[in-house]
């Protein structure tokens, strides 16, 4: 079976977006020269043409570049986390303020040793700078101990690691991990020709953090498949069965992963 990229796409076209502000542009050039209309119905068009440009400008030009942006999801690599057409929101401000910390999922652009022919993957980050991770029978250890984690699909059929991950880099899973083109698969092009593993992620390649679900157009609303659901982490290990401390001031604990609800 193929891998799946777990790629994201944005829900909006720049094209269209140009087109819009270039009707109020000229709408708001046009309006006040038709004679046929009265002075208020002018006042009131012009009004809400101003309206619609300045809400398009702020969002378009502000919001979605540096706040918050809408994707959805293409693939299979996340579930059952992420459904094919989930729509998510991703917040793209969070990691100017704090590093991405384990557990997280994370909209990046793909490094080329990944894919060059997919602008953007997400991916479930599983380790920090400075961490070890291990893929042994099926089950992630993270620094030497086993992690819990009921949002994966199934366990992992191959064996990974033990590999630390380098300073300024991070390591990515899906939780589909035997359907997923993440950090055990990536490989780069050595000097000598060969092919070497390459699974880190450069931190200037990130983002955001997949916040929720607003809508799942796979299925209809239910208690099983709510939206909109927040996607939400408890870290824990398997081999103490109770919550290990949050390191919120520098986001480098690996730990494992328990969600609420079930994003290459």
């Amino acid at each position: 079976m193929p891998q799946q990229h777990g790629s994201t796409f944005a829900l909006d076209n720049p094209w269209e977006v140009v087109a819009l502000i270039g009707l109020g542009i000229f709408l708001r050039l046009v309006v006040p020269r038709i004679r046929l209309m009265g002075g208020t119905a002018q006042r009131t068009v012009v009004e809400f043409v101003d309206s619609g440009l300045i809400a398009l400008l702020l969002v378009f030009c502000i919001v979605r570049p540096f706040v918050i942006q809408a994707f959805y999801i293409p693939s299979e690599s996340m579930l059952p986390t992420l459904k094919i057409n989930d729509r998510i929101l991703v917040n793209k401000f969070i990691y100017r303020f704090r590093d991405p910390r384990a557990g997280e999922i994370i909209v990046f652009k793909a490094p080329r040793w990944a894919d060059p022919s997919r602008p953007d993957f997400i991916k479930r980050c599983m380790a920090a700078p400075g961490d070890t991770i291990e893929v042994r029978d099926g089950v992630v250890h993270l620094n030497g101990r086993p992690l819990d984690e009921p949002h994966k699909f199934e366990p992992s059929f191959t064996d990974w690691g033990p590999r630390q991950v380098p300073p300024g880099q991070y390591f990515f899973f899906g939780d589909n991990r035997n359907n997923s083109n993440d950090s055990r698969k990536w490989q780069d092009e050595g000097a000598d020709g060969d092919d070497y593993p390459r699974p880190g992620l450069p931190r200037e390649n990130i983002l955001g953090k997949a916040m929720v679900v607003f809508f799942a157009r796979s299925a209809p609303w239910s208690r099983d498949n709510p939206w909109p659901r927040l996607l939400r982490s408890k870290l824990r290990y398997d081999d103490e069965g109770s919550d290990a401390p949050d390191e919120s001031d520098t986001g480098q604990k690996v730990l494992g992963i328990h969600e609420q609800a079930r994003v290459p």
